[in-house]
C-alpha cells in the first residue's frame, strides 16, 4: 500500500482505500491508483485525432464518441443532442431556471459552473488566445476560430432553403426566422 492511501472499513465490512491527500476512497487498490492520477497530473491515455489525454481508459473511450458524430442523448425540451450522458444531465439544468453560481464582481447568475468560470474572464481582463494574422485576443477558443473566418472569407454555415452563407452559425440561426415567417423580435 502506497504512503498516499489508508485502508479502512466501510458499515457493510468491505474494505476501502482511502487517499491520504483527499476524501476520495475507492473499493479496490486498482482504484485507488487510478485515482492518484489526479493529484500527479498523469494522463496516459491519448485521443489519436486530438490533443486530449486523460488519465483512465473509460474517459477516453467516452472523449472518442465526440469524434464519432453520434450523439444519441436528446433533450426532451429542446433540440440539444450530445455524445454524453453526464453533459444531458448537465443541460437539463438549463431548463430548471435554477441559478446556484453567482458572480461575486457583478450580477451575473448561472446554472452550470463552468459558464461562470467563463463569465470569470470578462472581469480578469486575461485573453489566452490571439490571431497570428492579426492584433485580435480573446478569451474563448471558440470567439478565435469565429475570428479566423475573417481572413480567410470562408462563410462555412450556409442556409438549406436559399443560397445564402455565413461566416457564424448564430448569423445562419437568426437568418433562419426569415423562411419561417416568425419574427424576430415580436412585439404586441
Amino acid at each position: 500500500m502506497s504512503s498516499a492511501s489508508k485502508m479502512t472499513q466501510n458499515r457493510g465490512g468491505e474494505k476501502s482505500h482511502g487517499c491520504n491527500l483527499c476524501a476520495h476512497s475507492a473499493t479496490s487498490a486498482a482504484g485507488l491508483k487510478i485515482h492518484m492520477l489526479v493529484h500527479t497530473g498523469e494522463k496516459p491515455f491519448s485521443c489519436k485525432q486530438c490533443e486530449f489525454s486523460c488519465s483512465t481508459l473509460g474517459y477516453l473511450k467516452k472523449h472518442i464518441l465526440i469524434h464519432s458524430g453520434k450523439k444519441p442523448f436528446a433533450c426532451k425540451q429542446c433540440n440539444y443532442k450530445c455524445a454524453r450522458a453526464t453533459n444531458l444531465k448537465s443541460h437539463m439544468l438549463t431548463h430548471s431556471g435554477v441559478k446556484r453560481f453567482i458572480c461575486n464582481q457583478c450580477s451575473y447568475t448561472c446554472t452550470l459552473s463552468h459558464h461562470l468560470k467563463r463569465h470569470m474572464l470578462t472581469h480578469s481582463g486575461e485573453k489566452n488566445f490571439s490571431c497570428d494574422q492579426c492584433s485580435y485576443t480573446c478569451t474563448l477558443a471558440h470567439h478565435l476560430r469565429e475570428h479566423m473566418v475573417t481572413h480567410s472569407g470562408e462563410k462555412p454555415y450556409s442556409c438549406n432553403q436559399c443560397s445564402y452563407k455565413f461566416t457564424r452559425a448564430a448569423h445562419l440561426q437568426r437568418h433562419m426566422f426569415s423562411h419561417s415567417g416568425k419574427k424576430l423580435f415580436g412585439c404586441d
